[in-house]
């Protein structure tokens, strides 16, 4: 009688277009497959399979999924999540995305980590609880996942006997460690964009005060430093009569790119 053993190429073909949830439960079956939904190219051959959805939260605090099929289908769902936080003094400041994961900050009280998949929450408890989220990636040359997340800490510094200044001190979080490093930036003002963390670096667009370019800002979370990525074929005009339109073709254009 033939082998019932599949070819492992096979076995791990199949894997590759399960969903997360059978996944989990298949960790205990073999210490092989375990080993397998750890490996890095299998992670990445499972996300690429997955169909995008949308996830947005209204003002009630819920939360829901979007999905639309190929066939223009769109089914919305609504999110079950505890944050396991305290509602009365809960005030939402910024929400991150990375590898499926949501990141979202709580103000003081820290950030919660969900994975929408599982339906599972963990909590990130800053030891300073001025620092803000920006941004989330993690460091592409590790042959593990170390999530590390960019933010600053709003500081106030006296200029005069009768004047002081807000200023920012940006640092890294790294979760694995739970450190908290500062780090120079190069900007005078913190970006206000929101960044896309895309293979574990952060893209916002920017634009030069000075030459009235935008750019595509990255942070690289391998090196940990702050680099133009490339220029984009728009320009501020501050010196036209027709300013407001040109801002807001600008500003369509950068909206095109930022969706493609």
């Amino acid at each position: 009688m033939a082998s019932g053993k599949l070819p492992w190429d096979l076995e791990e073909e199949i894997l590759s277009r399960l969903p997360p949830r059978s996944l989990v439960r298949f960790r205990s079956v073999c210490k092989h497959w375990n080993d397998l939904f750890y490996d890095k190219s299998f992670v990445k051959k499972h996300l690429s399979r997955t169909r995008t959805q949308f996830i947005f939260l209204t003002e009630s605090k819920k939360m829901y999924s979007i999905d639309i099929d190929m066939g223009g289908t769109i089914e919305v769902r609504e999110l079950s999540y505890d944050f396991h936080c305290q509602p009365m003094k809960t005030k939402f400041t910024t929400i991150m995305a990375c590898d499926g994961l949501l990141f979202r900050e709580i103000w003081k009280q820290g950030v919660a980590v969900w994975n929408s998949w599982l339906r599972q929450v963990g909590w990130i408890e800053y030891e300073d609880k001025g620092f803000h989220i920006f941004g989330v990636g993690y460091d592409s040359c590790r042959p593990e996942k170390g999530y590390k997340i960019l933010g600053y800490i709003n500081c106030i510094r006296r200029v005069s006997d009768s004047l002081q200044e807000g200023y920012y001190k940006v640092a890294i979080y790294e979760c694995a460690s739970q450190a908290l490093k500062f780090i120079d930036t190069p900007f005078n003002h913190w970006p206000t964009k929101d960044p896309l963390s895309l293979n574990g670096n952060l893209y916002w667009l920017a634009h030069n005060r000075e030459t009235l370019e935008y750019f595509i800002q990255t942070f690289d979370f391998s090196m940990e430093i702050f680099k133009p990525f490339c220029l984009l074929p728009c320009q501020m005009d501050y010196c036209s009569n027709e300013v407001g339109n040109n801002e807001r073709k600008c500003k369509n254009d950068l909206d095109m790119l930022k969706m493609l």
